[in-house]
């Protein structure tokens, strides 16, 4: 199962799931009820307006949650899925991917590059990775030392 969360919009790079082999079972969540839909696509399945259980249950399911934005500051979607135990491939657009490090867990690939993003999909289902080991720095005190990094260098700027 393959799941993708967002709004159905250009943005969010969606004409990427439409190269995806029908061997998957491709789960589409959102909170509009004007989902797009296609017809020939039987293998899409759509969820409008999910909980927040329902939708923690899909994370777990999921073989990989896939992010093909065409640009995103960062993704709450990548740190939730990531924290539910589900990889993620998301294109060179998605920022979180400058605080990601080691390699297992997730793939990256080039915005539009529809074979690169199938190609990331089939490398990642059943790899394994160490959940804590990828989101270590998210972590409340490696951010607390950020932060506190960054104040203590404004501060010396302030007095110069």
């Amino acid at each position: 199962m393959i799941l993708f969360v967002g709004r159905f919009d250009s943005n969010k790079g969606i004409e990427h799931l439409y190269h995806l082999s029908s061997k998957y079972e491709i789960h589409c969540v959102s909170d509009k009820s004007d989902a797009i839909t296609n017809s020939s696509n039987s293998h899409f399945v759509f969820h409008i307006g999910v909980t927040d259980e329902e939708l923690t249950c899909l994370y777990k399911q999921a073989a990989v949650v896939v992010i093909p934005s065409r640009y995103e500051a960062f993704s709450l979607v990548a740190l939730e899925a990531l924290n539910n135990g589900a990889p993620i491939v998301v294109s060179d657009r998605v920022r979180i991917v400058d605080y990601l490090h080691g390699g297992k867990g997730y793939r990256i690939f080039k915005y539009h590059d529809f074979n690169g993003f199938c190609e990331s999909i089939e490398s990642i289902i059943g790899e394994d990775f160490s959940r804590s080991d990828l989101l270590a720095s998210f972590e409340k005190n490696e951010i607390r030392k950020l932060y506190y990094k960054v104040y203590l260098s404004a501060s010396r700027d302030d007095k110069s």
